[in-house]
């Protein structure tokens, strides 16, 4: 991946980030005042729970995020260091917390993330902040990059001609956060003084490098990007968060706004760090501001959850809490798929039947769901898969061509059926198998998931479907 011309014109001439629509405030404006972690007030925030949590990794970072929380409340702690409690939302109904990562990179990442959960107990934890890009024309300074994805290149190997082979993983952001980041942008507008000074774009369906070098080299970020020719942002934290947040069963998140280029012009964009670390922060308080949108999540080590699954932060984190970190000090991370089994035994299970089926007498459907048509899955989750296989870019096989049955015509159709946004291709698509061949059952769907589409991301969704209390006959999810 060669310099582009453009590229070169881009570094030698960085514009002045446009204005903002507030000020900053500084560093000694903030916290004058230090309530004790001991204190009523301090003590009723712990007693609630946080429900998100946000570190941050520098100053810009760190600054950008307090300025969006209301109702500030600072203390101290002996673990966590300094740590602010306050709100998001028009109602101040959604509880934040902001700690500071102690250094950039993700050694300190897993042992920030580890330490804050056991004591806040959140149910989502969000690194905030800045990012170089890789991709200079099409994530530029100050746009907004989220971790749909999460690559890794910190595991390696050098063979003997000196060519490195990169190991690293590359893994899906947690199920819940995948959902709402569909919707990151809805409604979003800048925080600039002036709305036509910049262009600012949320790219949501991102995949985030991750690893424990701050790049500011041109061959290196070319190197880089030889090997992950799909990754948009470059990033220091979110191989630990991801490696820490797996193993504890928690939802987790990169936000991060484009602040340079990676190529040894970072003093030529210091500027953009603040800016960009507002663009980043205002796009989470617009996923968050609103109360109903994580009200279901559990928090990490939710009593009403953790000792009956088996698991800590309740059956949504679709893992039982076994991830493996070995490696995580330089940045390598290693997952263990595995998928929380039902608490019910299979006698409690035989006779799961809503009202109305019972009255009809309806024939019980098989205690393996992976027998269910795919048509009997629970309305609100099968709409998450279709609206999840519309994204047909993160695919390693289109829908279609991965289900197969489908001809030229009956494709073509489809497509046209659904045009300009592509939108319900996966429902017109799944309809029309799922009903062709009775051996085209959820299974079958998951195995073509996992094999040829790669889709973790809807396995897992398949996976929390079969943990929820459903009727065995119609499919619709009891009380």
């Amino acid at each position: 991946m060669n310099e582009t011309k453009s590229e070169k014109n881009e570094r030698s001439t960085v514009a002045r980030p446009p204005e903002l629509s507030f000020r900053l405030p500084s560093l000694g404006e903030i916290g004058t005042t230090l309530l004790g972690w001991s204190s009523d007030e301090i003590q009723k925030q712990l007693s609630l729970s946080t429900e998100i949590l946000l570190i941050t990794a520098n100053d810009h970072e760190f600054v950008a995020c307090y300025s969006y929380m209301k109702n500030v409340k600072p203390t101290h702690s002996d673990s966590l260091g300094r740590v602010y409690f306050g709100n998001f939302g028009d109602d101040n109904n959604v509880r934040v917390a902001l700690i500071v990562s102690s250094r950039q990179g993700p050694t300190s990442a897993v042992i920030a993330v580890k330490n804050a959960a056991e004591i806040l107990h959140p149910k989502v934890i969000l690194f905030v902040g800045i990012c170089a890009t890789m991709k200079p024309e099409k994530a530029k300074l100050g746009d907004v990059v989220i971790s749909a994805k999460l690559a890794t290149y910190a595991d390696k190997k050098v063979r003997k001609d000196g060519s490195v082979e990169y190991r690293g993983s590359k893994e899906d952001v947690s199920r819940n956060m995948g959902q709402l980041i569909l919707s990151a942008a809805h409604g979003w507008k800048p925080p600039l003084n002036d709305p036509n000074s910049l262009t600012v774009q949320v790219h949501r369906d991102a995949v985030m490098l991750s690893g424990p070098e701050l790049v500011n080299n041109l061959e290196r970020r070319q190197e880089l990007g030889n090997s992950f020719q799909d990754a948009l942002g470059l990033e220091m934290e979110g191989a630990g968060l991801y490696a820490a947040a797996r193993d504890i069963g928690v939802e987790w998140g990169v936000i991060k706004a484009v602040s340079d280029f990676g190529d040894g012009s970072k003093t030529a964009t210091e500027e953009w760090q603040p800016f960009a670390s507002v663009m980043a922060i205002s796009v989470v308080r617009n996923m968050f501001q609103y109360e109903d949108v994580i009200k279901n999540w559990p928090h990490y080590k939710d009593k009403e959850l953790s000792e009956a699954d088996g698991k800590p932060g309740g059956s949504n984190s679709c893992t039982d809490g076994a991830q493996s970190l070995e490696g995580t000090a330089n940045g390598d991370v290693s997952r263990v798929h595995k998928v929380a089994g039902t608490s019910m035994s299979p006698t409690e299970q035989k006779s799961l039947l809503c009202g109305k089926c019972e009255k009809k007498r309806v024939s019980q459907l098989p205690d393996d769901r992976n027998y269910w048509p795919i048509y009997k899955m629970e309305i609100g989750c099968l709409e998450k898969i279709y609206k999840l296989l519309d994204l047909d870019d993160r695919s390693a096989e289109s829908l279609m061509v991965a289900l197969g049955g489908f001809s030229v015509n009956d494709a073509d159709l489809i497509k046209k059926e659904c045009m300009p946004s592509g939108c319900g291709i996966a429902k017109k698509a799944l309809d029309k198998w799922g009903t062709s061949n009775t051996k085209n059952n959820v299974g079958a769907l998951k195995k073509i998931l996992e094999k040829t589409m790669k889709r973790m991301d809807v396995v897992e969704e398949i996976e929390y479907w079969k943990e929820l209390h459903v009727c065995h006959g119609c499919g619709v999810k009891l009380n």
